[in-house]
């Protein structure tokens, strides 16, 4: 298993979906303070047209973009957001990949012990062929 846990991830946006799946609904604000960004800084602008694009989240349908990306600048955020369907499988993608990640290290792991213990056996195996070639 993968020693990091979920809140120890260093991408803004896996952790923001993370956020966003322990959380019903939520608010702009709350997400922003959540992952410790700066508002108006590169990443909240960012994090922000992507909420604002409908790229990442769910946002009400009756909010657009001009209105999401006004409020933020005006710090006036009401809207709520959640996460969405294609979200959760983005997660569930990103979760799975970790696991893979280190399921394939533990078996690299297994199969450098299974090949040293072959390479030690086979080493014996000579050495026990050359002492009983000498003795008899």
């Amino acid at each position: 298993m993968c020693k990091k846990k979920r809140s120890e991830e260093k991408n803004n946006y896996i952790r923001a979906l993370i956020y966003g799946d322990e959380k019903v609904t939520f608010y702009y604000p709350d997400l922003v303070e959540h992952l410790g960004i700066k508002m108006k800084s590169g990443e909240e602008v960012i994090l922000r047209d992507q909420i604002a694009e409908r790229n990442i989240f769910y946002l009400d349908p009756l909010n657009s973009t001009t209105n999401f990306i006004n409020s933020c600048n005006e710090r006036d955020i009401t809207t709520r957001l959640s996460l969405s369907v294609e979200d959760k499988f983005r997660l569930l993608e990103y979760t799975e990949l970790k696991e893979a990640r280190a399921s394939s290290h533990s078996a690299t792991m297994w199969a450098v012990r299974a090949f040293v213990i072959s390479i030690i056996s086979t080493v014996f195996a000579i050495v026990i062929g050359i002492c009983q070639m000498v003795k008899g």
